[in-house]
C-alpha cells in the first residue's frame, strides 16, 4: 500500500494548493492508494493506525535541517519529547517499506544526518529525504537511509551556502523532478 500525507494547515498559497492538487492526482492516477490532508500529527498517526502493509508512505510538507512540520509542530521533537505515541503505526510498515520526507532540507548537514537516523530507527524502514530546499520544478540532494545499513551516502556540506541551504536545481547532485514519484536506485 502506498500512502501520501500533506500538510493542509497553511493558508491558500500556490504551494500548498499544488499539495492538494498532486495528492489528489496521485490517487487518481493510481499512483498512491489512498492520502490525507492533515493538520496535526496526531491525526496522521490515527489515520495511519490502522493501516496495513505499507510499502511507501511520502510526505509533502516544510522542513528544516533534521525537522518536518505540520502546522509549525516537529515530528521528531514530538516524538522525542513524549507527545506523540509512534508504537501505534509500527507495525503498520512492512520491513522494505520507504518513508519519504519530500519537505526542504530535511537530511541537510548534521541535524539531517540525526533525524535520518532516527526515524529510520523509529519506522524500522528506509527513510528518504532532501538536502537541498525544493521546489518547482527540481527536488536535489535526494537519498536514502536505512539505520540497519548505517551508511549515509551524503556529506554534511552537501546543500550548504552561505546563507544555509542551497535552493534545488538540475545540475545538483542527486535531482529529480518534482512530477516524479520513485527514488532512483541507489541513492
Amino acid at each position: 500500500m502506498k500512502l501520501l500525507i500533506f500538510d493542509a494547515t497553511r493558508k491558500p498559497s500556490l504551494l500548498d494548493e499544488g499539495w492538494a492538487f498532486g495528492s489528489f492526482s496521485m490517487w487518481l492516477r493510481q499512483r498512491m492508494d489512498g492520502f490525507l490532508g492533515a493538520t496535526s500529527w496526531q491525526e496522521v498517526l490515527n489515520w495511519l493506525e490502522y493501516k496495513e502493509d505499507v510499502t511507501e508512505l511520502q510526505f509533502w510538507g516544510h522542513g528544516s535541517p533534521g525537522e518536518v512540520f505540520i502546522n509549525g509542530k516537529g515530528l521528531l521533537s514530538m516524538f522525542i519529547n513524549d507527545e506523540l505515541d509512534y508504537s501505534r503505526i509500527c507495525d503498520s510498515f512492512k520491513r522494505d517499506a520507504t518513508v519519504w520526507f519530500r519537505t526542504c532540507s530535511t537530511f541537510h548537514g548534521k541535524k539531517g544526518k540525526e533525524f535520518a537516523d532516527d526515524m529510520s530507527q523509529i519506522f524500522n524502514c528506509v527513510i528518504a529525504g532532501h538536502t537541498h530546499k525544493i521546489g518547482f520544478p527540481s527536488h536535489s540532494g535526494l537519498h536514502t537511509y536505512d539505520y540497519r545499513i548505517g551508511k549515509y551516502s551524503w556529506s554534511d556540506e552537501e546543500g550548504k551556502s552561505k546563507t544555509g541551504t542551497q535552493k534545488s536545481c538540475f545540475y545538483k547532485p542527486n535531482t529529480i523532478s518534482f512530477l516524479r514519484n520513485t527514488i532512483p536506485k541507489g541513492w
